[in-house]
């Protein structure tokens, strides 16, 4: 039937047709549907299609679109009401999500995690490890293999903006062995012109902003020794007249940051320093024997407070490997 004549209608199904008048889009039939979002009148699936194409309209509703107070109507509240639901039920299941909300103990880890953990351990490393459905935890290929630990290791060389990978490296490599391979590539010329002593080797301090500076004359161990990771190291490559862009944790290679541990040179010196600062104001005899008893030193002063040592010895496991999820979201 063609829509010239509507005038042969019934009044009240004339009424009921001219309601939203005429389709926006072919200006011929009457329209049958509003899009939900831009609110544009239609009368087929053609006419909704060409809309959405012409107008990049997805036809969803937009929840949260202003309405001012002179329109804002009882259908208005209820759907504020609604998103108001639907907030409060996305977080109900969030938190009922045993993969997002709950932490896995060490007896549910696969076993090679387990034994990933041991070989850490005994290099006073600590590593932690993400849920299984994180990326970096599917591509981390770190293992244990004949009682030798083979680290993932990323490089990413920051001025470039390129990444290389190691899937498996020895923990007893040197850090300039791997380094020198990778500037061999030739996305790499310009820091091979620059040379290994021209370059830094950073890695983050975790849950932090700061940076560790690594020696790349010792090995990957050595240079762990003391730190946390997580899953596998990732090492960032600069140049040395880049290094005041990042806020770099200034620590012994291979030694804690951690202010409850002090260490090696940090008992030698320090004790060392304050008891000649005795020696020298007070003119008693003092003798160095802070090894024999790492505990406390003793010194007879009436003024003790000069004297800061309190060196003490780690028992507690935990304090430097212990394998666990971290969320990081």
């Amino acid at each position: 039937m063609d829509c010239t004549t509507e005038q042969n209608l019934p009044p009240e199904v004339e009424k009921k047709v001219s309601r939203l008048g005429d389709c926006e889009v072919c200006a011929i039939e009457p329209a049958k549907y509003t899009c939900p979002k831009c609110e544009l009148k239609t009368c087929c699936l053609n006419c909704v299609n060409i809309h959405k194409r012409e107008l990049e309209c997805d036809g969803i509703r937009n929840k949260v679109k202003f309405i001012p107070l002179q329109k804002f109507s009882n259908l208005e509240l209820q759907n504020d009401f609604n998103l108001l639901e639907e907030v409060s039920n996305s977080l109900f299941k969030y938190k009922r999500d045993p993969v997002k909300n709950s932490v896995s103990m060490y007896n549910k880890l696969p076993h090679p995690l387990h034994i990933l953990r041991k070989y850490a351990y005994m290099r006073k490393t600590q590593v932690k490890f993400l849920p299984k459905l994180f990326t970096q935890h599917k591509i981390n290929t770190s293992c244990v293999y004949k009682n030798n630990l083979y680290w993932r290791v990323e490089w990413v060389f920051v001025s470039g903006n390129l990444k290389h990978v190691d899937e498996k490296l020895i923990d007893s490599t040197r850090l300039c062995i791997p380094l020198t391979a990778h500037l061999d590539q030739p996305d790499l010329a310009f820091y091979k012109a620059a040379g290994i002593n021209g370059l830094l080797i950073l890695m983050k301090v975790e849950r932090s902003s700061k940076f560790y500076i690594l020696d790349h004359t010792l090995s990957i161990a050595e240079n762990l020794k003391n730190k946390c990771i997580i899953e596998f190291p990732i090492f960032y490559v600069i140049f040395n007249y880049e290094k005041d862009m990042f806020d770099i944790e200034y620590t012994d290679v291979g030694e804690a940051k951690d202010p409850r541990i002090q260490s090696h040179s940090q008992i030698e010196n320090g004790p060392k320093e304050k008891l000649d600062h005795v020696k020298q104001t007070e003119g008693e005899d003092v003798h160095y024997d802070c090894f024999e008893n790492e505990e406390s030193i003793d010194v007879s002063s009436e003024d003790t407070s000069e004297i800061i040592v309190e060196p003490r010895t780690i028992t507690d496991d935990s304090e430097y490997s212990s394998i666990s999820y971290e969320y990081d979201y």
